[in-house]
């Protein structure tokens, strides 16, 4: 081995670059022969090639390049291996204004530096990239170098993609931000066993009120919750990783007095290696609703009053779960106890046979799809419990889903039988009377029975003639009709005896049950006898006729065990007026009196039933209306009590000179407007008015975004699936009102699978035809992107699925859900343009679609490059155009115009504004308000751009009812700020568009 080969051999076990290094022509350059080079720099590049971390070389006053084999895995092809010896100047020019003040600084004995995750772009496999490093440049000792230093040593790690990482991971958490910051329900984020703020969202500080929570304790944030129990929930939840989930909570508050109530959860957060490290905060203000749910069971109480005030009986016939519930009053019609079950069965039964056909009829009409019809009958029962025969009044109608099918069946019953007793008694009266006045008695008898037999509710009804001089009935001459004998059975005429006639002789009326009971010795007749006893009623009419005392029997076929009072009197009163009318032939007159008195009291009765009804209507629609506006007046109250308030200790202290302490007053007054606002989006929100910001969105990215958020929001019984459709078509709506959907949605679904289950989010492209939107109203015809959430949990009934977007709708028990979240997401569906719609049934688990109108333009077509910084250079003369009608909010404007540098012209109305546009005055933007009296805010920046088509317009609005602002319909150059917006809100806006 020659000394040649010993001198080099500090470049020997350098892997490829080691071997590079050997069969490099050294003596070429400026360092010649490697035997000649200095210690510390064979020193530096032994130990470079032996190391497995990135390492790079300058060395001498030309710089030149040396590096290791895990350094050129990050240059490319450009610059290995030419680089190797290369100067660096050349090698690295196109970064060299980034590197070249390190290495002067090092070269010069100034001292290493230290870059960390620092951005220097390089040209590698043929394209300009944006890579990130971490290195040190470090001095390597040369005592024969200017300033002792020969070279310097670069050890270095390339970072792109930890960098990459970190910067999606800050835009996931900024997303996640915004998205809760804006969400209706409050949020926060504890970490440590001190539950230390870590976030907390808008809705957040508008139940808490403005404070400085985040880096500071529950304990210290809110020491008011001392003794009501919420650290001690959160201390179990951070110790035992258990979920804490509560309804209706109370909680009192330093910002209110009054006790609200909460709907909230804590859910631990674990770290990799599963221990628990924060409580993630979530929840609803109930107070509301809480409210609302207690004055609901004082008004179904006030109902139940009502309605038993008035004699209606309730009917409910339930045809998923087949169950019929009836209210105490509707059972008392039926003849049952108010504990009593009953069914549908004992409904058809309890229907006399005479009306059973026709009443049933009449029901299946109501639940036929094809007919729909009211249901209004009136009918006759026999009571179960009291065989006491009853008319009823009943009205109700079906209810059906959306393929067509009854699923329920609702109304009411009120008992008319003091009505139909009236009616009755003069129909029988009168034909009474016409009948026995004439001289067929055989005749006028048995048309008497058939009107005896309607007004008893009966179908049978025979009579015969007893004479008590003879003793006896004669079949041939007194069964005429021939339904008396079938009614008795085998009793024989000589059964009735001469009691009849001891007990007629003094001229009595009297309704007989015991006058067949004498015993005879055939056994029989006994039996027979017994059985008519028992089972039949028997009234008897005595009258005179040719001076002979005779008697009308008649024959009902109800037991006289189950007549009413009132029947018992009538037939009394029936027996005697036929008598009259057979011995005087006359009783019209005082029939007719009789019977006006009755039908007035029927009338007045009617009237009455009918006035409590109306009452009770209205009563409950002031009841909710009330409600409604009180709930708001007091909210509104609180919130302008502690604007006004704070901003007149402002205007005192001021005045006093002591301004020590105005941060907290103006803080205060600021917190009580940012939640008046807050109050007015959710107003808008539940009417479906909220003031949207509509863009191009590719909605499978956005979905695909949230997954990571879905998975921890849902837990690890619920397993989620994304099934996103290729080629999706673009659609235009509020993004971050979207995500909000998705996440509500995804959130519902979780509280339907208690025991766990499996979520799946799908999209696809949609058409709704025009036969679909001609059936469904809210359904507009056209292209859609569906977003559909499918939960495998309980699901909903046709009559849940009717009512699951009306505001404050829930199946949820008592102080648990604020009835809120679909109805939100129905309102943002509508003003997007699309629709929702629910597909569901008990026990199959839920699907909500959500419909967004498909967008026929590119994704970026309508961002706008603003590229502005705050401290951008304003043109001079700029001037801006501010029209609003309010005094207040003109000035404001007009006062951040005047701060930007910006020249600002007033106009107190639309007509005013427009003649200024009419002149030759310079204007480069347009504010308006869109709700200005008489000629609105869209009517003169139309009017505008008609003179000025360049022209920029900003709309201001506090309610988003104008579409053009909502549904697309803005122009190129106009944008819209809603109210309430803060002044640096305003500023940057305008900025933005005048600089753009």
């Amino acid at each position: 081995m020659n000394s040649e080969q010993r001198d080099s051999s500090f470049l020997a076990g350098g892997g490829e670059m080691g071997a590079l290094m050997l069969a490099h022509d050294w003596k070429a350059t400026p360092l010649g022969d490697p035997a000649g080079w200095p210690q510390s720099l064979r020193t530096a590049i032994r130990l470079m090639l032996n190391c497995g971390h990135p390492i790079y070389i300058f060395w001498g006053p030309d710089l030149l390049c040396f590096y290791n084999d895990a350094y050129r895995q990050s240059i490319g092809p450009e610059r290995h291996p030419s680089s190797l010896g290369q100067p660096g100047r050349t090698v690295w020019e196109e970064i060299w204004p980034i590197i070249g003040p390190q290495i002067d600084q090092v070269m010069a004995g100034r001292g290493a530096t230290w870059h960390e995750n620092h951005l220097v772009p390089i040209t590698r496999n043929g394209r300009r990239e944006d890579v990130y490093w971490t290195y040190s440049y470090s001095p390597i000792d040369d005592a024969d170098a200017p300033y002792g230093v020969g070279g310097v040593l670069v050890v270095c790690s390339e970072t792109t993609q930890k960098v990459l990482n970190e910067q999606r991971l800050m835009r996931e958490i900024e997303r996640q931000r915004r998205m809760f910051q804006k969400a209706p329900g409050f949020i926060a984020v504890l970490t440590g066993p001190d539950h230390v703020y870590e976030y907390v969202n808008d809705a957040y500080l508008a139940i808490a009120g403005q404070r400085d929570f985040i880096g500071r304790s529950v304990r210290e944030a809110l020491p008011e919750l001392e003794g009501q129990g919420f650290y001690e929930l959160l201390d179990r939840v951070y110790s035992t990783g258990e979920r804490y989930v509560a309804h209706a909570m109370k909680v009192r508050l330093a910002t209110d007095a009054s006790t609200r109530y909460i709907d909230f959860v804590y859910e631990p957060m674990r770290d990799e290696a599963g221990a628990v490290y924060g409580i993630f905060v979530s929840g609803h203000d109930i107070t509301g609703r809480r409210i609302a749910e207690l004055q609901s069971l004082l008004n179904e109480e006030s109902l139940r009053l009502t309605t038993e005030a008035a004699e209606i009986g309730i009917w409910d016939v339930d045809f998923v779960t087949n169950t019929l519930t009836w209210s105490p009053r509707t059972k008392a019609m039926f003849g049952f106890s108010s504990d009593a079950v009953c069914t549908l069965d004992d409904f058809y039964a309890g229907l006399h046979p005479e009306d059973r056909e026709a009443t049933t009829r009449a029901f299946q009409a109501a639940l036929d799809p094809a007919v729909r019809a009211t249901y209004d009958v009136q009918y006759r029962t026999i009571g179960h419990d009291d065989g006491v025969v009853r008319w009823i009044a009943a009205k109700g109608k079906g209810l059906f889903d959306a393929a067509g099918n009854c699923y329920r069946a609702v109304g009411t019953a009120i008992d008319i039988s003091a009505a139909k007793l009236a009616d009755a008694r003069h129909a029988f009266m009168l034909e009474l009377s016409d009948a026995l006045r004439g001289s067929d008695t055989h005749a006028a008898l048995n048309e008497a029975c058939a009107l005896m037999g309607r007004f008893f509710g009966v179908s049978r009804v025979g009579y015969g003639h007893l004479d008590p001089v003879e003793d006896m009935f004669d079949y041939s001459e007194c069964w005429t009709n021939g339904r008396a004998q079938p009614l008795l059975g085998r009793v024989p005429a000589h059964a009735f005896g001469v009691k009849i006639v001891n007990r007629l002789s003094a001229g009595e009326t009297v309704v007989i049950a015991d006058l067949l009971n004498d015993p005879l010795s055939d056994e029989e007749e006994t039996r027979a006898t017994a059985r008519a006893v028992d089972t039949r009623a028997i009234l008897v009419v005595p009258f005179l006729r040719a001076g002979r005392l005779r008697t009308i029997v008649y024959l009902n076929d109800r037991p006289i065990r189950h007549w009413r009072p009132d029947e018992v009197a009538f037939m009394e009163e029936v027996a005697e007026r036929t008598r009259q009318v057979i011995e005087r032939g006359e009783a019209e007159a005082a029939l007719r009196a009789l019977n006006a008195t009755l039908e007035a009291r029927v009338e007045a009765r009617t009237a009455e039933l009918r006035a409590a009804e109306e009452a009770l209507r209205q009563s409950q629609k002031m009841e909710a209306i009330g409600q409604l506006t009180g709930g708001i007046a007091h909210d509104f109250n609180n919130l302008l009590q502690g604007i006004t308030g704070s901003l007149d200790l402002v205007q005192r202290r001021v005045g006093q000179g002591r301004l020590g302490d105005l941060d907290r007053f103006i803080s205060g007054a600021i917190a009580s407007a940012n939640r008046a606002a807050a109050l007015t989006h959710r107003l808008l929100a539940f009417s479906r008015r909220q003031p949207l910001d509509p863009r191009p969105v590719q909605v499978n990215p956005l979905v695909g975004s949230m997954e990571e958020l879905l998975r921890r929001t849902l837990g690890e019984r619920v397993e989620l699936t994304l099934a996103l459709a290729d080629g999706l078509w673009l659609t235009r709506c509020d993004a971050n009102q979207l995500e909000s959907a998705i996440l509500n949605l995804a959130i519902n679904a979780r509280d339907a699978m208690p025991s766990g289950g499996r979520l799946v989010i799908g999209t696809q492209n949609r058409h709704t035809g025009a036969a679909e939107a001609a059936a469904h109203a809210d359904r507009p015809a056209g292209d859609h992107v569906a977003i559909s959430v499918t939960d495998t949990g309980t699901g909903m009934d046709a009559e849940t699925i009717a009512r699951a977007f009306e505001p404050f709708f829930t199946t949820k028990p008592m102080g648990q859900g604020t009835g809120l979240g679909l109805s939100m997401i129905y309102g943002f569906a509508r003003q997007s343009g699309g629709y929702a719609w629910i597909d569901s049934a008990l026990g199959r688990g839920t699907t909500v679609h959500l419909c967004l109108p498909r967008f026929e333009g590119e994704a970026g077509a309508e961002e706008t490059e603003s590229g502005t910084s705050e401290d951008a250079t304003i043109e001079t003369g700029e001037t801006v155009l501010v029209v609003e009608d309010e005094p207040v909010v003109r000035n404001l404007v007009v006062e951040v115009l005047g701060d930007l540098g910006y020249r600002a012209i007033e106009a107190v109305d639309g007509p005013s504004g427009v003649e200024i546009v009419q002149s030759a005055q310079r204007i480069d933007l347009l504010i308006t308000d869109v709700g200005l009296p008489g000629l609105n805010g869209r009517q003169v920046a139309d009017a505008a751009r008609a003179l000025r088509p360049d022209l920029k317009v900003l709309f201001m609005t506090g309610y988003a009812e104008n579409a053009a602002l909502v549904f697309g319909a803005l122009d190129t150059g106009m944008s819209v700020i809603t109210k309430p917006f803060t002044m640096d809100a305003l500023a940057t806006r305008v900025r933005e568009i005048i600089e753009a």
